[in-house]
């Protein structure tokens, strides 16, 4: 391990003024709660959420979770998880170059890929209505109408599964309304043409028997960037809709159905880079010049359906069915220059069915459960299609291109079981176990070149049939979390807990498998890491003001990470491509404090600190040279 240095990674307060507030109310109060004489008709409005796969209270949950309601997200005009993190401490959603990266990251440590690397996984799960969303572009997406977005710090492997291994978000939409007719318009507009609207209604059809629920989302925004080489003046303009039908069916007091389909359509024109050595672009702010339009092109489908019936016993049963139909494409100017050379357009196409069986017992024992069975099948497609311009160096390649791509088939199921155990009326036992087993195929499509001389030339391999690849990534382990928890008193819980998470060994796109075999580049090993917890909540003044604190410490192996290689790709050429390159340690604390002031006014403060390091990570890329370094004992770039 390299030296140990502090780094404040993250530090975010929800209202400038919070800290001020809240200093003010604690030192003019007694924090003996329990002894308090004064009488307030006030207090803050307790958070529900599902974390545990059951309804709780936040502050009875031990885990380090922060909670945006609908009333939070539309105070803070949030629209998608991009603006969520502004508000969450030790969440991060990173710049991108388009609408299809969805860059996030819980305590620190994530690694990048593109959209189109397919067979890679990422470190934070995504999940709307129990169901998960492997994609990355799916985290960019306008979150719609919903009723909380909660975010889950640390590995949630046992619960949520593989890909939970820095946490996960769980978001809730709003449902269908049985009692009574309700709807909503809001519409803004602004300057670079911004124009946003967005509505609902909510239709009771039988009374407490069945109702439906529309929403519908447009937003669109001129760009501010002028390209100089093709004359158009709105580079980083982006058009969005999205829509969701909810159906809510009760045929009886204790079964629950729900029915959801959502869509979204999204185009953007992208400034991400320029080229600025030489050329009529220099010393012009606010300009490119690229030849080549850089556009993206998204398209997301979704349905799912929900069941719940509790039994008389009090157990409940869970079906959670879903269906994710997802296509992305992006078109880039590759070098960014003001006359033709290169075009690079990629496509991806995912389609996954999902299917999560569960069982949750009564509450009202001295134990209770959740227990469960989960599948999944993923089919994607990865499609590159690059095309050489007429001023291409190499003159038998003008005006010529080349095609490849990759598709991976993915299957898994898991079995899993999460228990508390109350030891005595404070103190209480918690813990949890899963088995994962997940096999991902690769198969490398066809090469195809406009012209087979130009192709021989650059050194690319064409090829006239599919390729199989002879072996499987598989993953076959357990997960598990293990606790104990203390009530301090009413208002106070003091909480530690270990857990470990895991993510699925990933494929790299290839156009030449054998060669990347010989190079080590074709695929890596799952990912681990194990994390320890020490947390409280606690309340004050009648839960007029709640304060919650966590420590961690995080031990990652086999961490997944972009290396470089400077002749491992086509013709020779300089190569990216994803490896176990890496251990890493992120340790740090969330601190998250709210007040309600009075009925209608409530102070919120969130501060994070998180310092993270590389053990050993020899073949790291370099940003801004492209070039390979070693970054062994240093902080993870974000």
């Amino acid at each position: 391990m390299g030296e140990t240095t502090l780094k404040l990674s993250k530090l975010r307060i929800t209202d400038p003024v919070a800290l001020l507030a809240i200093s003010t109310i604690m030192t003019s109060t007694s924090f003996a709660q329990e002894n308090t004489t004064s009488e307030v008709d006030f207090t803050l409005e307790e958070i529900i959420v599902t974390a545990t796969r059951r309804t709780e209270t936040l502050q009875d949950v031990p885990i380090s979770i922060s909670v945006m309601s609908a009333g939070d997200i539309q105070a803070t005009n949030s629209a998608d998880l991009r603006d969520i993190s502004s508000h969450v401490p030790n969440f991060v959603f990173a710049e991108s170059n388009n609408i299809g990266q969805g860059f996030t990251s819980i305590r620190g440590i994530f690694s990048v890929s593109d959209p189109g690397e397919i067979g890679f996984d990422q470190n934070v799960g995504i999940y709307v209505d129990g169901v998960y969303f492997p994609r990355q572009f799916s985290a960019n997406a306008n979150m719609g109408e919903v009723e909380r977005v909660e975010v889950l710090r640390g590995p949630q492997g046992t619960l949520f599964g593989r890909n939970t291994i820095s946490g996960a978000v769980n978001i809730t939409s709003k449902k269908a309304n049985m009692e009574e007719l309700e709807g909503q318009l809001y519409a803004e507009t602004g300057n670079y043409g911004l124009t946003h609207g967005k509505g609902s209604i909510s239709i009771p059809l039988i009374e407490d028997k069945l109702a439906v629920r529309f929403f519908g989302e447009s937003r669109e925004i001129d760009g501010w960037i002028d390209n100089l080489t093709t004359g158009k003046d709105d580079q980083g303009s982006r058009k969005q809709t999205n829509s969701r039908m909810q159906v809510r069916y009760t045929p009886s007091e204790n079964t629950t159905v729900d029915f959801s389909v959502a869509s979204l359509d999204a185009e953007s024109l992208d400034y991400f880079y320029e080229h600025i050595e030489g050329g009529s672009n220099d010393n012009k702010k606010f300009s490119t010049a690229n030849n080549y339009d850089n556009e993206s092109d998204l398209d997301l489908f979704n349905a799912s359906l929900q069941v719940e019936h509790n039994l008389d016993n009090g157990y409940t049963l869970t079906s959670i069915t879903a269906w994710l139909d997802d296509e992305m494409t992006f078109a880039a100017d590759v070098e960014g220059m003001p006359f033709p050379l290169v075009l690079a357009t990629n496509s991806t196409y995912a389609e996954q069915f999902s299917q999560e069986i569960r069982i949750a017992s009564p509450t009202d024992r001295n134990y209770d459960f959740v227990a469960g069975v989960y599948y999944d099948r993923e089919e994607s497609t990865f499609v590159s299609d690059i095309y050489f311009g007429p001023f291409f160096p190499a003159p038998p390649a003008q005006n010529q291109g080349f095609a490849n791509g990759n598709a991976i088939d993915r299957e898994s199921w898991a079995a899993f079981v999460h228990a508390n155990y109350d030891i005595t009326e404070d103190l209480a036992l918690f813990g949890g176990l899963r088995y994962t087993s997940e096999t991902k195929d690769q198969t490398i499509n066809p090469s195809t070149c406009t012209d087979s001389f130009a192709c021989l030339i650059l050194g690319v391999p064409e090829t006239s049939e599919s390729l199989d690849i002879p072996f499987d990534v598989e993953l076959d382990d357990w997960t598990f979390t293990a606790g104990v928890r203390y009530e301090i008193s009413e208002s106070a819980m003091l909480y530690s807990s270990v857990a470990t998470g895991i993510k699925g060994g990933a494929f790299n796109n290839s156009t030449d498998p054998e060669r990347d075999i010989a190079n080590n580049n074709l695929f890596t090993e799952p990912e681990k890491v194990t994390s320890f917890e020490v947390g409280v909540k606690t309340s004050w003044l009648s839960n007029r003001i709640t304060a919650n604190f966590a420590l961690f410490y995080m031990e990652y192996d086999d961490l997944q990470v972009k290396v470089g290689c400077s002749a491992c790709g086509d013709g020779g050429l300089p190569e990216n491509s994803i490896t176990n390159a890496a251990d890493a340690v992120s340790q740090g604390f969330e601190l998250e404090l709210s007040a309600a002031a009075t009925e209608s006014l409530t102070f919120s403060l969130g501060a994070g600190y998180n310092e993270s390091e590389y053990g050993s990570f020899e073949r790291a890329i370099e940003k801004r040279t492209d070039s390979v370094v070693d970054v062994s004992g240093k902080y993870p770039k974000r």
